[in-house]
């Protein structure tokens, strides 16, 4: 049997080169080890030799899966797709099925057609519909194309979603799945983009609502590569309904039988809500790839099967690599891409010197009087040379090419703008071997506004957000503790809390005070110090609060309001009341919210 061989010749970057790695094809891309395309071995090079690097999609075999974090950047829109799929109906698999426009493999099985949960998964396992071409469902259990919206199991588990629904959701992508219920509105929709065998079918959910939480919605979608296999889930916003099953939701994959499934930290069959977040799942079997390095200079001499190799040409000398995929059908295809390796007297260094500092003049318009001298060690350092040398600063990369037009005020050298991009070089006297260098001066001119928002009062799970508007890069801690790059805080139990917002340069710092708004879920008031009196947790940041208290035969028993600072004893006439749970009705305004009066209801219980 001959199986087929498909060659792709690549001489550009692929548009979704991330971090070294190309995801939605086996392309093949040659660079030096600072990941740059124009490869020389420069002058000031002590060995005369260069790293090549072949940079590849590194996929094994799909008998499982690793998953990492990406950057948020999606290459495919998420709405006004070509094919609308469950368009309206609550609960659904797509009827009729999908045929998929390229097989797909999936835990080391090959397919051709899939399935579509209104409630954000693919399926493999198409005995999820009866394919007579019609939605019937709408919520009803019983209906043949009815997917199951509760669920509390993580992955893997052969009977996710639950132990309670009788219909299983297994050999499946969820990407973002939780009950969301396109009936209400928003769009989904799949279609494919790009061209064999480099094409990615995409999935997406667009500003669906969540069933019973229909004023927010979620938009995301899941991207399924050709060739490499490589899964990506995407997600503009992910909300939360915490009144609906717990507000759980699932990013991850599982195979048939439940027996094998991946999801990313925190993001397994939980409560959670995020917005521009990005999942890479990647084929980790063995691995199904192969590389070849050739010297295509005179003929076509091997050179190596590793993915780096060290050359040390003497002359002009053209290189080529070859990369092999092996995909789950038998089929090969083989990426190749070449370069020429030359000398070159001029060095470009990269990436640019990031030099950062504050604007504390009293003049905030973020130029400042600098000494360009203090870049010379970095020059001399990268020029990695013994002899004397020249070093002139430059506005423009042109004009330190040329060596026209250096600064002249080099020592007391004023911005012109901000950031500032200007050109270090020096020049090897002896040898004539140049190096420029980039040089960002990045001046914090300070914050516009520093800002902290609470989630609602009496809110299930309260969250806390801190932001910075201007420009600076800002670290964020609440209560002293450890700082963190991102100013959103869960969880956080009801109460004060002291919000600490700072720059990376230690120019500015801020510290906010803020309270979330919150009741206990019971009180003990056995006069022991502790929890005796019931209250509402920061009544006095709210502008006006009004509580009325029942039993559960809505009984009134007591009133609290701003004035009320000890809260309820527990006692009606006098008299204590026993063990149970206890009903109430607030009436308030929030500071953040003034004029807006809101009511809440709810419950809690006396234990004695």
């Amino acid at each position: 049997m001959h199986l087929k061989k498909i060659h792709i010749c690549f001489f550009i970057l692929s548009t979704l080169l991330v971090n070294g790695q190309i995801v939605n094809c086996p392309e093949v891309v040659i660079t030096d080890e600072n990941s740059d395309q124009n490869i020389n071995i420069n002058c000031n090079s002590q060995t005369g030799c260069v790293t090549l690097v072949a940079n590849y999609p590194q996929t094994g075999v799909p008998t499982d899966y690793t998953v990492e974090s990406i950057e948020y950047n999606p290459q495919y829109p998420y709405n006004g797709l070509a094919y609308p799929i469950s368009v309206s109906v609550d609960d659904v698999w797509s009827d009729p099925k999908v045929s998929l426009p390229f097989n797909f493999c999936f835990y080391n099985q090959e397919y051709s057609e899939a399935v579509v949960s209104s409630n954000g998964a693919i399926s493999f396992d198409l005995s999820n519909i009866n394919d007579n071409g019609t939605n019937m469902s709408g919520g009803d259990a019983e209906a043949a194309d009815f997917c199951p919206w509760q669920f509390d199991l993580p992955i893997p588990d052969a009977n996710f979603p639950t132990n309670i629904e009788p219909k299983k959701i297994t050999n499946a992508i969820y990407g973002v799945f939780h009950d969301i219920d396109p009936s209400e509105g928003g769009e989904i929709g799949w279609q494919v983009f790009g061209e064999y065998p480099c094409r990615a079918l995409v999935v997406s959910y667009y500003q669906v609502p969540l069933f019973e939480c229909t004023d927010v919605t979620s938009t995301f979608q899941m991207v399924l590569y050709e060739a490499t296999n490589i899964i990506e889930v995407n997600i503009e916003q992910k909300s939360i309904c915490t009144e609906w099953n717990g507000g759980r939701s699932l990013i991850g994959l599982q195979n048939a039988n439940g027996t094998m499934g991946i999801s990313p930290e925190n993001r397994n069959t939980s409560a959670w809500e995020t917005h521009n977040e990005s999942w890479r799942f990647i084929p980790s079997g063995v691995a199904n790839t192969s590389v070849s390095w050739y010297n295509t200079t005179n003929g076509n001499t091997f050179v190596s099967n590793d993915d780096e190799i060290v050359v040390c040409p003497e002359n002009l000398t053209n290189y080529q690599v070859e990369v092999t995929y092996t995909l789950c059908n038998g089929i090969d295809i083989t990426a190749t891409d070449n370069t020429t390796v030359d000398y070159t007297n001029l060095v470009i260094s990269h990436p640019p010197l990031l030099y950062e500092t504050c604007d504390l003049d009293n003049i905030s318009d973020g130029l400042i009087t600098i000494d360009l001298n203090m870049f010379n060690s970095e020059l001399i350092t990268e020029l990695n040379s013994i002899n004397s040398t020249q070093i002139n600063y430059f506005e423009t990369e042109l004009d330190a090419i040329d060596n026209i037009s250096p600064i002249s005020t080099q020592n007391n050298y004023l911005t012109n703008s901000n950031p500032e991009m200007i050109f270090g070089r020096i020049e090897d006297n002896l040898t004539n071997c140049v190096l420029i260098k980039p040089i960002e001066i990045a001046v914090n001119t300070g914050p516009n506004n520093f800002n902290v928002t609470t989630s609602n009062a009496f809110s299930n799970l309260h969250q806390i957000t801190a932001t910075v508007s201007g420009n600076g890069n800002y670290l964020f801690s609440i209560n002293n503790q450890e700082f963190q790059e991102d100013g959103v805080f869960s969880n956080i139990s009801p109460g004060s809390h002291t919000i600490t917002i700072k720059d990376l340069e230690g120019c500015f710092f801020e510290v906010i005070e803020v309270a979330l708004i919150d009741y206990p879920r019971f009180f003990s008031p056995n006069n022991d110090g502790i929890n005796d009196t019931w209250n509402v947790i920061g009544i006095n940041e709210l502008l006006f609060i009004e509580i009325n208290i029942f039993d559960r035969y809505n009984k009134f028993l007591a009133r609290i309001n701003n004035d009320s600072k000890r809260g309820w004893d527990g006692q009606y006439n006098d008299r204590p009341l026993p063990s149970d749970d206890y009903w109430f009705k607030i009436i308030y305004q929030e500071i953040q919210k003034p004029g807006i009066q809101q009511e809440f209801i709810g419950h809690f219980s006396l234990k004695r």
